[in-house]
Parts: structure tokens; C-alpha cells; sequence
């Protein structure tokens, strides 16, 4: 499975129209928050047989999205939030222990706007980055029988 992961857009729907053209047909897009709005752009414009998920970020003040959910994905667990509320900018003590709870293997998450692979007490943790500032990046992943291969990408 070919997953695209996003996180702070921040309303630049050129970035994503750049994105998703330069990715090629993902088999699901995940968003992990920052700005709502565009997730609803992004859920207008894309393939119906492209499968969506999002959080909302702390921008996202009138989203009824939540603020952190857990899918599995060809036999991978996965914790989806923007990180805020787990104070990724100060660690990922908070995000590990969240994702731990969970029964998850990978954390996924943005908030920082900086890219990130790494693991950290057995979490697989990937921030892809913001199509904003400081770094323009999101991040490909590639689901394969339990198997996760994650590539950063930069704009």
C-alpha cells in the first residue's frame, strides 16, 4: 500500500496540487492537521477509490475531525494525531507512551514543520514535515505484508 502523509499545509492548496502530482496515486492520503479546510480541498479533488484520513491540528479550532485516531494498515498499527496535545515540540515522551497505549508501532504526527523518521522505544515515529515553512517536505510510506518503508521527501 502506498500511503502520502501530509501535515501543515497551512492553506497552500498549490503545495498540494504540486504534492499529489509529483507522488503519483496514492492508496491513501493521510493528513495530520493544520489547516481543516484544506483537508476538505483534498477530499474534493481526490479519486474516489483514494481512501482519506485526517486529524485536526491546532489550528483547526472548528473541525469536527478528532484529535488523534489509530488505524492498522496491512498489519501495522498506527497513531495519527498533529501532536499538539502531546507536546512533540518539547519531546515525544508523551507521543510514545500515547502510542504505546494504543498497541501501535508507528506515531505519526506534525506540528514540529519539521521532517522526521526515527524510533524511539520501539515506536517508528514520522513527522513529514510541513508544505509550508521551515522546510517544505512530506513523506511517502510503503506498507508491504507488516513491513513499513518511509521515505522524506522535500519540495
Amino acid at each position: 500500500m502506498k500511503i502520502l502523509l501530509l501535515s501543515d499545509t497551512h492553506g497552500d492548496v498549490l503545495r498540494i496540487d504540486e504534492v499529489l502530482d509529483e507522488c503519483g496515486k496514492p492508496d491513501l492520503i493521510i493528513h495530520c492537521g493544520d489547516i481543516d479546510s484544506d483537508c476538505d480541498y483534498i477530499e474534493r479533488i481526490i479519486p474516489a477509490d483514494v481512501a482519506f484520513l485526517s486529524v485536526r491540528g491546532n489550528n483547526d479550532w472548528h473541525s469536527e475531525r478528532p484529535y488523534s485516531m489509530v488505524q492498522e494498515l496491512d498489519g501495522i498499527r498506527f497513531y495519527i494525531t498533529h501532536g499538539h496535545r502531546e507536546k512533540v515540540k518539547t519531546g515525544s515522551d508523551s507521543l510514545i507512551r500515547a502510542a504505546k497505549m494504543q498497541n501501535c508501532t508507528v506515531a505519526l504526527h506534525g506540528h514540529t514543520h519539521r521532517p522526521l523518521h526515527t524510533t524511539e522505544d520501539g515506536i517508528q515515529v514520522i513527522n513529514p514535515g510541513a508544505l509550508s515553512y521551515p522546510v517544505t517536505s512530506y513523506a511517502v510510506l510503503y506498507t508491504d505484508n507488516g513491513k513499513l518503508t518511509v521515505y522524506l521527501k522535500k519540495i
